[in-house]
């Protein structure tokens, strides 16, 4: 049994570790200028238009969240407690992908409110 709460822990860490990864590339691309960070009107009322990227990320996402409501249906908190270790590190992990979730959101806030800037000031150019 405390095989099986191992592997499930250890999957769950192993997803969360490459989401993590995804995001730093993420957010170096977006630094670097090498990730198209041009957002069109259309992009932002259609939110339908995922970059593959962003697919790997989804799907990973909705992987380790299936897993960890099986872990936490399947076993129990006395079972789960055998493998402490594993789960201090699940929750560090999750701990450290809220904080990228957190500066990616900052990031694409940013560069929305700057394509609404310009849309004003390209607007009110062209009155004149």
């Amino acid at each position: 049994m405390s095989y099986s709460i191992k592997v499930s822990i250890s999957a769950i860490n192993d997803i969360s570790r490459q989401l993590l990864s995804l995001f730093d590339i993420q957010i170096e691309k977006i630094n670097s200028g090498s990730l198209s960070t041009s957002i069109d009107e259309d992009t932002i009322i259609s939110s339908k238009q995922i970059q593959p990227e962003d697919k790997v990320i989804v799907d990973l996402v909705n992987k380790r969240h299936f897993l960890v409501n099986e872990l936490f249906k399947s076993y129990s908190q006395d079972q789960i407690s055998t493998e402490i270790i594993m789960i201090n590190e699940m929750i560090s992990l999750d701990e450290k992908l809220t904080s990228h979730s957190m500066k990616n959101k900052e990031i694409l806030t940013e560069q929305i409110l700057k394509l609404k800037k310009s849309k004003k000031v390209n607007s009110l150019y062209q009155k004149y």
